[in-house]
C-alpha cells in the first residue's frame, strides 16, 4: 500500500526521493519498534468485560432497546414527527453504545489471540499533513485508552537514572488527571498514593475488585493508569530489593504532550497573549487548563439560565460540567470547528460519561437529545467568551 495517504499522487510523483528522506525516516523507524500485549492490564479488563463492563470507562456489554411504540392510530401528522424523532435519537444513541462496545470487544479478542507472541508491530502511514497513524482499525498504540493500556514495549530498557524514574512518575499522575499541577507535585501525589497504587498493580483480582476499581477507575486514562500501577509496583519492589533504581528495566511507554496544539500554533501565529497563556505559551507556576476554563464558563452560563427558569439548565448543573464534555470542542476550533460538530462532540461526551461514570438527568431518547442540543448551545456561547482571538482569527 502506498506510504503517504492522499488522493494527490500527482503531488507525489512530481516529488523527488531525496526531498522525502526526512519525512519517510520516522515512518521506517516506528515500526520497526517491537509492542507487546500487557498480560496484567489484559487480564484486568477481559475480568471486567465479561462481568458485563461498565467499569473503568468501559461501556455496558449489551444496552437494551428502548425505541418507543408507534404513534396510535389517528394522531396528529406533528405527533407522529415527534415520536420519530424520540425514535431516531435513542438508535442513536443504542448504535454509539454498540460501536464502542465493539471496539472494546474487538480489542480484547485480537489481544488475546496475539497475547502468546513475544513481539508484534504495526505498519504505518501518513495522511496528507504528514501525519503518522497506524494501519491498524484496533488495538493499535494511537487507539483508545483501553488499547494504549493493552500494549507496551517488548524489549524494556534500564531506566538509567533516578530522574527517569521521576519521569515514569510523572507518566503515572498524567493519566490518572494530574497533568496541570507542577511537575514535582505529581510526583508527590504518586508518592502520596503509593498504598493504593500498589494495591491496583498487584493483583488481578483486586484491580478488577470494585475497591480497586474505585481508585484507577476514576483516573482520566484508567486503563494506561492501571498499566502504570503495575509498572510502579515493579518498580517499588525492585527497589525494595535493595537493586540500584536506574537498573530497573521498564517496558511502558511514557506519554508527552502539547497543551491543545491547534490552539498553541494559532496562538503563537497571531501573537495572541490572552490565548496563548491559556495554552501555556506563557510562563505560568502551575500548568493552565484551557479544557477546564472553558468547562468553567459553561458552568457561569448554566447558572444564569437556571436563574431565569430554565429546567434543563438545572439537570446540567446537577449532572456536573467537566472538562470531557468541552475537550474535543476546544481542540477542533483551529480546524474550522462549526456548530454542528460541538453538538456532535458534546452529544458523544455525555454518552461516554453516562454510560460508565454518572447516571443521566435526562430521559433517553427526545428528552436527551433536547438537553443536549441546549447544553451544545451554551458550550458554543462559552466558547466564543474564552477563545476570543482564535475565534476572530477563524471568521477571517
Amino acid at each position: 500500500s502506498p506510504s503517504v495517504k492522499t488522493y494527490d499522487r500527482d503531488d507525489l510523483r512530481s516529488r523527488k526521493a531525496d526531498q522525502l528522506t526526512d519525512v519517510l525516516s520516522p515512518l521506517n523507524t516506528i515500526p520497526e519498534t517491537p509492542c507487546h500485549v500487557n498480560p496484567f492490564v489484559y487480564r484486568v479488563a477481559k475480568k471486567l468485560w465479561e462481568a458485563n463492563g461498565h467499569k473503568a470507562g468501559l461501556p455496558p456489554r449489551s444496552i437494551p432497546d428502548a425505541v418507543p411504540p408507534r404513534a396510535p392510530e389517528g394522531s396528529t401528522p406533528e405527533q407522529i414527527k415527534e415520536r420519530n424523532k424520540a425514535a431516531r435519537a435513542i438508535y442513536i444513541e443504542t448504535a454509539q453504545h454498540r460501536s464502542r462496545a465493539w471496539r472494546v470487544e474487538r480489542s480484547l479478542h485480537l489481544a488475546g489471540d496475539v497475547a502468546h507472541c513475544e513481539a508484534i508491530w504495526f505498519p504505518y502511514q501518513l495522511d496528507f499533513r504528514g501525519r503518522l497513524y497506524p494501519m491498524v482499525p484496533v488495538l493499535s498504540p494511537q487507539g483508545t485508552d483501553l488499547e494504549k493500556g493493552l500494549l507496551h514495549f517488548s524489549e524494556g530498557k534500564p531506566l538509567g537514572t533516578e530522574e527517569a524514574a521521576c519521569w515514569l512518575a510523572i507518566h503515572g499522575a498524567n493519566s490518572y488527571g494530574k497533568d496541570k499541577l507542577p511537575l514535582q507535585e505529581r510526583i508527590d501525589w504518586v508518592q502520596q498514593n503509593e498504598a493504593h497504587i500498589r494495591a491496583a498493580g498487584e493483583s488481578v483480582s483486586d484491580a478488577a475488585a470494585d475497591g480497586s476499581v474505585d481508585f484507577w477507575g476514576a483516573a482520566d486514562k484508567p486503563f494506561q493508569f492501571l498499566a502504570f500501577c503495575a509498572e510502579w509496583a515493579e518498580y517499588l519492589k525492585h527497589c525494595e530489593a535493595g537493586k540500584d533504581a536506574g537498573e530497573f528495566v521498564s517496558r511502558l511507554p511514557v506519554s508527552l504532550d502539547g497543551t491543545c496544539n491547534g490552539l498553541q500554533h494559532l496562538s503563537a501565529m497571531t501573537r495572541d497573549e490572552v490565548g496563548g497563556a491559556f495554552v501555556n505559551l506563557v510562563n505560568h507556576d502551575k500548568p493552565a487548563d484551557i479544557y477546564a476554563r472553558v468547562a468553567e464558563r459553561v458552568v457561569d452560563r448554566l447558572h444564569e439560565k437556571a436563574a431565569i427558569g430554565e429546567p434543563w439548565a438545572k439537570g446540567w448543573l446537577d449532572f456536573g460540567i467537566c472538562r470531557k464534555m468541552t475537550k474535543r470542542v476546544v481542540m477542533v476550533v483551529p480546524y474550522g470547528g462549526t456548530m454542528k460538530s460541538t453538538r456532535d462532540y458534546v452529544r458523544q461526551a455525555v454518552n461516554d460519561l453516562t454510560s460508565s461514570v454518572r447516571p443521566c438527568p435526562f430521559e433517553r431518547g427526545r428528552a436527551l437529545l433536547d438537553a443536549s442540543t441546549q447544553l451544545s448551545n451554551v458550550v458554543w456561547e462559552a466558547l466564543a467568551d474564552v477563545l476570543v482571538g482564535a475565534r476572530r482569527t477563524m471568521r477571517w
